[in-house]
C-alpha cells in the first residue's frame, strides 16, 4: 500500500513556512535553558532553510551533512561534558532539529518534523507547569496543526481565520480526553527517573552566606513557596521562615559545619496531639536543596519531609519537584543548659581576624555582665551608629570584613548586619548563630494565601540566653524597621534598587493598583491550577474516583476510561460530520458572496443580501468609477472560478483565496461617483 505523501512527495513553500513557524514557537521557552551557540545555530539553520525555499541557497551534500553531524556532536559533548540532565536532553533534541533542517526536503520529512515539534513543545512542562505555560503549549499545538493542514494542501483552500479556528477547535476537543486520561489512568511509579536540572537552573538559598549573596538573591521575583493558614494570618513582623542554621565563620563567610550538617539529616519523631488540625500548609517550589520552611518550632507531616533536632524542616532528598507539607506549631522548650560542645561551636571565631569587632565584644562583656544589657547596647549601636540598609552595599574584601562594615562603610544588607551582630555576640561570650530564611511575604486576599518570593530572603541571628533558650535577634529591624513591618520594596524605596535587574516583573510595580490587581489574579489562578492539577496525586485520585465510581479497582477504572474515550470520539465525530454537512449544503458562491458583502460594508458600501457577485461589482463601479476596469476583470475571474464545471473543490478554494487578496489590492477609495447604488442594480 502506498501512502499519500509517496504519490506527491513535493514539499510546498507554505508547508515549509508553517513547519518553521511552529518550530520557532516551540523553541522560544527553551532559549534561556540551552547554550547561546545552540540557539544561534538553530536560528541560522531556520534562515538557511528559508533561503533554500526562496531559491537563494541549496541543500548540503552528504559529505557536508556528515561533517555537520560529527562536528556538532563533538561540540555538544564539550559543552555538556557528559552531563545527563533534563537540560542536556532538551539541548540534544534541539541539536537534532538543527540537523533535520538540513534535509527537510519531502513531505515524509515534514510529517516527522512536525510530530517532533509536538514533543519539543511538551518538554516545556519539565520546567514549568503553570497555567500560562499550558496555554502556550496548546497554542503551539494549534500551530503544528496549521502546519499539517498546509502539508496536506488544506490550508490553501481556507482563510487563515477559518484554519486557525479549526486548529483551536481540535485542540479544545482533545481536552476532555486528556482530562479523562489524567483522572482515570492508574498513577504508577516510573520505571526510571530523569536526572534533575543542573545546579544553576534553581534559585534559592545556598549552602553558605557570603556578604552580598542575599542582596543578589533578592533581585529575583521567583516564587519560593506559598502558605495557606487554617486560622488568622500572623502579623507581618512575625513571619520569620527559618531554613538554615549557619554555625561556622571563617572570616569571609558563614557556613554549616560538619556537625550542623549531620544534625540536619537527623529526624525527630513528630509529637502530634490527637484530633489536632495543622496551623498552616506550605507549598514549596523546587530549589534542589533539602530544607523546608516553617515559623519557629514546628511539627511537620508530608511525603519525604521531617523535623530536625534544631526544629528545622528537612526533605529526605534535594527537592527538584513541587512539594506540600502541613505544619503544627508548638511551644519551644528550652533545655536547662547548652551542651559544652555546642557552646564551643557557637562561640568559635577565627584567630587574628577582625580585631576591632573582637575588641568591641570583649569591652561589652566587661562593661555589661548581663547578656541582656550587652544586647541592648548593641541595639543602640546599630540604631544610633549611622548605619544604612541598602541593596547596593560597597564590596568588602580582605580578612577583616566585619571590621570594615562596622567601623568604615556602615552600609549593608541583612547578611552584613546579621553576620556582624553574631560575630560581636560571640566575642562578648554569648553563643550565637546566623539563621538564613525568608521574612514576610505578599498576602493574596482574594485567594487567601501568602506568597513568599526570593526577594523576601533574609538573614538574622539567634542568641543563647540561658533559661530563655535561643532568642531571635534581627539587627535589620533595628536599622530599617520598615523592611520587617512592611516589605523590602518600602525599605529601599528611596534608592530605587528593588528588582532593578528585573524591569518587566509585575512585583516591581505592586504600588500601581492595576498591576497589583493583575499580579494577584495571575497568582490566584496559578495557585488553584497548582493545587488541583500539578499536585494531583494518588490520594486525591483515589478520593475522586471513589466519589464518582464508588470503587477504584483496575477493572472499574478500565471501563470508565473506555466509556469516556468513546464519548470523546463520538463528540469529535459529530463535530466533523456536522462541519462536513454544513460545507456540503453551503454553496461556494453563497459563501463568497457573504464574504464580499462583509468586505464592502467595511469600505462603507452596503450591498443587498440577494445581490450576486456581478451586481455587487456593479455597485462598486458606480461608487468608484476609477477602479471600474480592474473590478470588471476581477469579476470575470471570480465567475470563471465559481461556475467552471471541471474545477476540483480544493483548487476552487485556493483560487478564491487568491482572488480575495487581489480585491484587497484594488484601491476602493478616493473620488466617488454621484450615481446612486439603487440605479446600478436597476
Amino acid at each position: 500500500m502506498r501512502r499519500a505523501f509517496e504519490d506527491n512527495p513535493e514539499l510546498t513553500p507554505e508547508a515549509v513556512n508553517w513547519a518553521l513557524a511552529a518550530l520557532v514557537l516551540a523553541v522560544i521557552p527553551h532559549v534561556l535553558r540551552v547554550p547561546l551557540w545552540l540557539t544561534s545555530l538553530l536560528a541560522g539553520m531556520v534562515l538557511w532553510r528559508l533561503g533554500i525555499r526562496k531559491g537563494y541557497l541549496r541543500f548540503p551534500g552528504k559529505a557536508v551533512r556528515a561533517l555537520m553531524v560529527v562536528g556538532l556532536s563533538l561540540l555538544f559533548v564539550l559543552a555538556y561534558r557528559w552531563q545527563y540532565t533534563v537540560e542536556s536532553a532538551v539541548a540534544f533534541l534541539m541539536l537534532a532539529y538543527c540537523l533535520k533542517l538540513s534535509e527537510l526536503v519531502t513531505r515524509r520529512d515534514a510529517y516527522l518534523f512536525n510530530y517532533l515539534t509536538l514533543f519539543l513543545a511538551a518538554l516545556n512542562f519539565l520546567f514549568s507547569q503553570s497555567v500560562l505555560m499550558t496555554l502556550y503549549v496548546m497554542s503551539v499545538y494549534a500551530g503544528v496543526l496549521m502546519a499539517l493542514m498546509a502539508l496536506n494542501g488544506v490550508l490553501s483552500a481556507l482563510s487563515w481565520h477559518r484554519a486557525g479556528r479549526w486548529s483551536l477547535t481540535i485542540v479544545l476537543l482533545a481536552i476532555p480526553l486528556t482530562a479523562a486520561l489524567y483522572v482515570f489512568t492508574p498513577r504508577l511509579a516510573p520505571l526510571w527517573r530523569m536526572p534533575v536540572q543542573s545546579e544553576g537552573a534553581f534559585t534559592g538559598l545556598g549552602e553558605d552566606l557570603n556578604f552580598g549573596e542575599v542582596a543578589d538573591l533578592v533581585q529575583s521575583d521567583e516564587r519560593a513557596f506559598r502558605v495557606t493558614f487554617a486560622g488568622p494570618r500572623p502579623a507581618q513582623p512575625d513571619l520569620y521562615w527559618r531554613a538554615i542554621i549557619l554555625d561556622g565563620f571563617d572570616g569571609q563567610r558563614w557556613y554549616r559545619t560538619p556537625v550542623q550538617k549531620q544534625r540536619d539529616v537527623q529526624a525527630v519523631q513528630a509529637n502530634l496531639r490527637a484530633g489536632a488540625e495543622p496551623a498552616y500548609r506550605v507549598w514549596v517550589e523546587p530549589h534542589n536543596r533539602i530544607w523546608g520552611f516553617a515559623l519557629g518550632v514546628a511539627n511537620v507531616t508530608g511525603d519525604g519531609v521531617y523535623r530536625s533536632p534544631d526544629d528545622l524542616i528537612r526533605f529526605v532528598s534535594p527537592l527538584n519537584h513541587p512539594a506540600v507539607y502541613d505544619v503544627w506549631p508548638e511551644a519551644a522548650v528550652a533545655p536547662s543548659a547548652l551542651p559544652w560542645a555546642d557552646a564551643q561551636r557557637f562561640l568559635a571565631l577565627p584567630r587574628y581576624a577582625n580585631p576591632q569587632a573582637r575588641a568591641l565584644g570583649e569591652a561589652l562583656a566587661k562593661r555589661y555582665p548581663d547578656a541582656g544589657s550587652r544586647i541592648a547596647a548593641l541595639q543602640a549601636l546599630f540604631y544610633k551608629g549611622g548605619y544604612t540598609y541598602t541593596l547596593r552595599p560597597p564590596k568588602l574584601e580582605g580578612a577583616h570584613r566585619i571590621d570594615a562594615f562596622l567601623f568604615s562603610t556602615r552600609r549593608g544588607f541583612c547578611e552584613h548586619f546579621a553576620g556582624a551582630l553574631a560575630y560581636v555576640l560571640r566575642a562578648s561570650g554569648i553563643p550565637a548563630r546566623v539563621i538564613a530564611g525568608y521574612q514576610g511575604g505578599t498576602w493574596n486576599a482574594d485567594g487567601g494565601f501568602l506568597v513568599v518570593r526570593q526577594f523576601d530572603a533574609h538573614a538574622w541571628v539567634e542568641a543563647w540566653l540561658g533559661p530563655e533558650g535561643w532568642v531571635r535577634l534581627d539587627p535589620t529591624a533595628w536599622v530599617a524597621p520598615e523592611r520587617i513591618e512592611r516589605s523590602l520594596q518600602d525599605a529601599v524605596a528611596g534608592e530605587g534598587s528593588f528588582l532593578e535587574d528585573a524591569p518587566l516583573s509585575l512585583s516591581r510595580y505592586r504600588h500601581v493598583p492595576v498591576w497589583a490587581w493583575l499580579s494577584n489574579r495571575m497568582e490566584e489562578v496559578n495557585f488553584q491550577w497548582y493545587k488541583w492539577v500539578v499536585q494531583f496525586n494518588d490520594a486525591r485520585q483515589k478520593s475522586i474516583l471513589e466519589a464518582l465510581l464508588g470503587r477504584t479497582d483496575l477493572r472499574t477504572l478500565l471501563w470508565a476510561l473506555i466509556a469516556v474515550t468513546c464519548l470523546t470520539f463520538l463528540l469529535m465525530a459529530a463535530w466533523v460530520l456536522y462541519g462536513d454537512r454544513q460545507r456540503q449544503t453551503e454553496d461556494p458562491a453563497a459563501r463568497f458572496g457573504h464574504w464580499l458583502r462583509r468586505y464592502l460594508r467595511r469600505k462603507g458600501l452596503e450591498v443587498p443580501e440577494n445581490a450576486t457577485v456581478r451586481q455587487a461589482v456593479s455597485l462598486c463601479c458606480a461608487v468608484w468609477p476609477d477602479a471600474q476596469e480592474r473590478l470588471e476583470a476581477w469579476c470575470f475571474e471570480v465567475e470563471t472560478v465559481l461556475y467552471a464545471t471541471n474545477n476540483p473543490a480544493a483548487d476552487t478554494g485556493r483560487r478564491l483565496k487568491e482572488l480575495k487578496r487581489h480585491l484587497r489590492k484594488i484601491r476602493l477609495r478616493g473620488r466617488k461617483s454621484q450615481t446612486t447604488p439603487g440605479s446600478a442594480l436597476s
